[in-house]
């Protein structure tokens, strides 16, 4: 089977590492191997719009300030919400951005242009989640007419601009996520499932190093350092996928994740539930003397809000579980930062927590006057979404932390601390190439990668090499063609 053929426009061959035919293992060859420095022609265009984005999301926080004064401290609890709710926008605006206008090698473009997810289909989901975001946001906006005195409109206007970036990524995502799922046959499925095995894999030889002596870890770098000297992208994926330690030394408890996963669902439910019917009322009250157009209103209003709500509530709720479980066992399972900068992540991490508690004020001052008429429901709906907000809050907020310390550790670290985040970031984006891979490259790489590797994936796959090689063949997106 001639995965590259000679009338290639782009004669992906003549580059690619001594054994090897996919787009996706030229990719994993530049990024990990060779270590490539990514060109970034959109710099300049991609610090602009974040600029313009900080600007907006930072005026939007003003209306709610008025709120946060309403309570005992109310000065500290402004603070905790203008500034927690900035970093949540700007995570998720973040995200958008790097993800449409990014440094990327000329492989990683390819794959990502070659997956349907190239510029123009970030332009177009950009746009269209953004024409879709603005009128569910209306309500979401509506807080500043009721408690903002005299600059009640133009406090509205501003939040109901920075109001969107939330729901835009949280589109984006589902976008994404609705067409892998509908746009695939079964061998398509089963490749999935392989994709996430591969992914599985890398996230094992991470948490192996992460949990390793500085000795041990120091010893897996220059083992990868040998093997880059030596340009050998086999012999590297082999090191990856099958590491020395059979398992980590801690493990993440099955039966914690599932129960989790339940309590996180839940909650997103009944944060769903509240934001609907709070969106209900207010539009009604505000715009539309009209139950079914408020309604549908508020449905759109939730449903733009879903898919990243519910990935940070549960995601936080199974990491704040298995933190919980780890610490009643006494086991500790430190991040590459806490090891290297112990006292300032720490400090840094605790002051996010109290200022994203802080930041919970106006919830309780909007739901508590929402549901003032029955104090049940007042407390149940006021415990409901400060819970959900806090998860939501925490998610953005540590994970800008993280990588503020990532940056540090590259800036003012140690040669060996520098070595060791280094590392760690490489294999991050390794899991990423995986994951922005159209399913022909990511069948076309397990063709690539070592035989007891591939047959052990295919195995827990339920796939064949002959089912891979027919999946091949029939796929317009032959290797080597744009």
């Amino acid at each position: 089977m001639n995965l590259a053929p000679s009338d290639s426009k782009l004669h992906i061959q003549t580059v690619l590492p001594h054994g090897h035919t996919s787009l996706l293992s030229q990719a994993i060859y530049e990024t990990c191997v060779e270590r490539t420095p990514s060109p970034d022609p959109n710099r300049i265009i991609r610090l602009a719009v974040k600029t313009f984005c900080l600007i907006v999301s930072a005026g939007a926080k003003a209306p709610y300030i008025p709120i946060s004064l309403t309570l005992p401290g109310g000065p500290a609890f402004a603070f905790g919400n203008t500034t927690s709710f900035f970093i949540l926008e700007w995570w998720a605006i973040r995200a958008t951005i790097d993800e449409a206008l990014g440094a990327r090698g000329k492989s990683e473009s390819l794959l990502i242009k070659r997956g349907g997810r190239g510029a123009l289909y970030q332009l177009a989901t950009l746009t269209g989640a953004l024409a879709i975001s603005i009128f569910p946001q209306i309500p979401i906006a509506l807080p500043a007419l009721d408690y903002d005195g005299q600059f009640k409109v133009p406090g509205f206007i501003v939040l109901l601009g920075a109001g969107v970036f939330i729901p835009i990524r949280s589109l984006q995502l589902t976008v994404d996520n609705v067409l892998k799922k509908m746009l695939i046959d079964q061998t398509g499925k089963k490749l999935q499932q392989a994709r996430l095995s591969m992914m599985g894999l890398i996230q094992e030889y991470r948490d192996i190093f992460r949990q390793s002596s500085l000795q041990d870890k120091m010893e897996k770098i220059l083992e990868l350092d040998s093997i880059r000297g030596q340009k050998d992208l086999t012999a590297y994926i082999q090191k990856v996928f099958k590491p020395k330690a059979i398992k980590p030394v801690v493990q993440e408890s099955k039966i914690c994740k599932r129960v989790s996963f339940v309590a996180g669902a839940m909650l997103t439910a009944a944060f769903e539930a509240a934001l609907v019917m709070y969106t209900w009322e207010k539009t009604e009250e505000h715009f539309i003397d009209n139950e079914v157009a408020a309604g549908a209103i508020a449905i759109a209003t939730g449903i733009s809000w879903l898919y990243l709500t519910g990935q940070a509530i549960i995601g936080t709720t199974q990491r704040v579980s298995q933190a919980v479980v780890n610490l009643i066992k006494g086991r500790k399972d430190p991040s590459i930062a806490s090891q290297i900068y112990p006292k300032l992540t720490f400090t840094l991490n605790a002051l996010g927590l109290i200022n994203t508690v802080l930041a919970l004020g106006p919830t309780v001052v909007i739901w508590g006057e929402f549901y003032e008429s029955n104090r049940y429901e007042q407390v149940a709906v006021e415990i409901v979404m400060c819970s959900s907000l806090f998860l939501l809050l925490s998610t953005a907020t540590l994970d800008i932390i993280q990588d503020f310390m990532q940056q540090i550790i590259q800036k003012k670290g140690l040669p060996n601390e520098k070595l060791i985040a280094e590392l760690d970031l490489e294999l991050q984006k390794f899991q990423g190439l995986l994951k922005e891979s159209a399913l022909p490259d990511i069948a076309a790489f397990i063709m690539d990668i070592p035989e007891d590797l591939r047959e052990t994936l295919l195995t827990k796959a339920e796939l064949t090499s002959e089912v891979l090689e027919s999946y091949l063949e029939s796929q317009p997106l032959l290797l080597g063609k744009e």
